[in-house]
């Protein structure tokens, strides 16, 4: 009854009234009705299928670019010598392991730090400036991509021709590369 009754008071000059209102039976059984009930259990329904929905459509889309990934290197896998990725914030890279093995260089024993110094190390001097040229435009933002054809030196001493090819994929709000990823591709033969 609380919840229909209603009182006020009205000051009528130096008298006030007290007015209290409450409807009868039959008026009450008109207006009470269970839909907020019924209304609060669909929401609470409705939020908890949102929910699993999203944990659902994030699942699939987690699986999907894992496949996505997948299918990717297994690609680069066969049609190029190597994958690199170098991480600004740390100065590490991650060498294409594949391209210094079949140079000879046994990638394993080789820190990121030194395989970056030998990468720098085998490109034929006078292809030095050259690669990194390209490097600088693409990382200033000049350049859509770094793209480059160099010598490199395998470790019996002949000369392959390799191109490399990278982009930055992170930058920091001031546009500063953050992480730059690419492939190297022996095209000697």
């Amino acid at each position: 009854r609380s919840r229909w009754r209603g009182v006020d008071t009205l000051p009528l000059g130096r008298q006030r009234w007290v007015v209290e209102l409450w409807p009868t039976p039959a008026l009450r059984r008109l207006y009470d009705s269970d839909m907020p009930n019924v209304v609060g259990i669909l929401g609470l329904g409705m939020s908890a299928l949102l929910a699993a929905t999203l944990r659902f459509a994030r699942s699939s889309y987690l699986s999907a670019r894992l496949a996505e990934r997948e299918r990717l290197e297994q690609a680069l896998v066969t049609s190029t010598d190597g994958v690199w990725e170098y991480d600004f914030r740390a100065g590490e890279t991650q060498s294409a392991a594949r391209i210094l093995t079949r140079l000879g260089y046994p990638p394993p024993e080789l820190s990121p730090h030194a395989a970056m110094k030998l990468a720098q190390a085998i490109v034929h001097p006078d292809d030095r400036l050259r690669v990194a040229k390209a490097f600088d435009e693409h990382l200033a933002g000049r350049a859509e991509s770094f793209e480059a054809e160099a010598r490199v030196r395998a470790r019996a001493g002949e000369w392959h021709v390799v191109v490399l090819r990278g982009r930055v994929i992170e930058r920091d709000s001031l546009g500063d590369p953050l992480l730059m990823v690419g492939i190297v591709a022996d095209v000697t033969e």
